[in-house]
């Protein structure tokens, strides 16, 4: 078997780089089998290097954008908790019909103006009710 095929068997096994696979074999007189021990000693030597770390051997950066993304996400759900909570309670004869999330109600008031102002005034006049819900009001 030439160095070639050796080291490609080598980066394979070993799942590193030619250049890792190469170095390692050169270091250890082309022998496959040291080479592999050397590998994994060098492994588990980077490995603790590593975990003395207070982040678990993460990039500082990549910490702090993950917490930035952490925020962000929590505010984003926060606030979409908060727009579907608030509804718009839709009351004929002191019995509630049904709450629409207040959110639903302006866009379709905005994107069917025609439609929904004369039902709104047709239900109205029919003894159909309506009254904000907000989400935070004691109950």
């Amino acid at each position: 078997m030439d160095r070639f095929d050796m080291t490609e068997e080598l980066r394979e096994k070993a799942q590193v780089s030619y250049e890792v696979a190469k170095d390692a074999l050169e270091n250890n007189n082309w022998d496959m089998t040291e080479a592999i021990i050397y590998l994994e000693n060098r492994n588990t030597k980077s490995k603790k290097e590593t975990s003395g770390c207070l982040d678990g051997g993460y990039n500082a950066s990549a910490a702090k954008l993950s917490g930035a993304f952490q925020l962000i996400s929590h505010a984003l759900a926060d606030i979409f908790k908060r727009v579907f909570a608030n509804g718009l309670e839709v009351i004929h004869r002191k019995t509630i019909i049904v709450k629409i999330p207040l959110i639903i109600m302006v866009i379709l008031l905005f994107a069917y103006p025609r439609m929904m102002i004369p039902a709104f005034i047709l239900t109205w006049i029919f003894g159909v009710r309506y009254r904000f819900d907000p989400a935070d009001k004691p109950r």
